[in-house]
Order: C-alpha cells, then structure tokens, then sequence
C-alpha cells in the first residue's frame, strides 16, 4: 500500500514559503486575504483546525504541522493508505492538495468511467487499484492536464498558473513500485 509519508515529499517539493497572491482563492479564510506556506492555504488551515488562520500563524507553519494537514485533510480523503501502488496515490492527492478532495476524486472518477460522487468507495477503489496501475496513472495523469488547461482557459487570472501546474502535473511520473524511475 501507498506511504503518505512519501507522498508528502513529493508534494513538498512544489510547495514554495509564504505567498499572498490575491488572485490564488485558497489564500482567502472567510473573505479576508491570509496566505499560503508550505502549501498549506488559508483554506487548509481552517479545515484543519476549525478557524481561520492569522497571517503570523501561516507564516509560522511548521513542517511538521503541514504534513500532518496533508495526511488528515488530502491523503486521508483520498483513502491513499488503501491505494495500491504509490505512483497513483501520490498524483491523486497532490490533486487533492491542490484542488480540494472532492474535485480531484470527482475529476478521477469521472476519468475512470465511475460515478462522479467525489467520495471514494469500494468501487472507486477498485478502479485505483485496478492490475493496470499504469494505465490508472496515465488516465488520471491526463485527466488532471485537462483539468488544469480548463481553469486556465476560464479564468484569465489562473492563466499564469498554468505552466507552473503543468511543470508539477510532469514530475509525477509512473512506477510500478512507486520508486523513481532510474534514468535510461
């Protein structure tokens, strides 16, 4: 089974110190403009911890704390301690940490011909662990590209986003153990 742990590093790896961009929604906790550290938004924060979090405590956020939000709030949601090969629970909830849970398994179930409920259960499961987790990876890998050029496309002021998403989306690559692929 999947390793948060090890999908948080991975995470973490495309997740810069503190932002404030007034055109990033998730930097907002009840209309007021907080920020973003270590990829854990204002939004994030308040799920995590029932409130809205101040600008000092974004920008305090420590390690630790984030991945213990990425665990409770995107892998747990996304159920990746029951998805089969690490490849696929890694670009699943990076999906979820960066869109929500409920998009990014609504967005998968509907790229995997399942019912677009954004809960995973026993079916949705089923099709994430399905014996070709290559090909899972590679449908969900391009369900997320599209996903991505059609925010994009909606609004001019994600626009900016895109190439920075894509160069994200394009370091998540499939491997049957979920180890790095060695280079050829």
């Amino acid at each position: 089974m999947a390793n948060h742990v090890l999908a948080f590093q991975k995470t973490l790896k495309w997740e810069g110190g503190f932002q404030n961009l007034p055109n990033d929604t998730a930097n907002y906790c009840d209309g007021k403009l907080i920020g973003t550290n270590m990829g854990v938004s204002a939004i994030g924060y308040k799920q995590y911890f029932g409130r809205c979090p101040t600008v000092a405590e974004i920008k305090a956020i420590s390690q630790e704390t984030a991945a213990n939000i990425f665990k409770k709030n995107y892998w747990d949601k996304v159920k990746g301690d029951q998805i089969k090969n690490q490849s696929v629970a890694e670009l699943l909830a990076d999906w979820a940490w960066g869109s929500g849970p409920v998009t990014a398994v609504r967005k998968a179930q509907q790229a995997l011909g399942l019912t677009a409920d954004g809960v995973i259960g026993q079916k949705t499961l089923a099709a994430l662990n399905a014996k070709d987790s290559a090909n899972t990876f590679v449908v969900l890998h391009k369900a997320r590209e599209e996903h991505f050029r059609a925010i994009a496309q909606a609004s001019a002021s994600k626009a900016g986003f895109l190439d920075g998403w894509l160069n994200r989306l394009n370091d998540f690559v499939y491997s049957p153990d979920g180890k790095k692929p060695q280079p050829q």
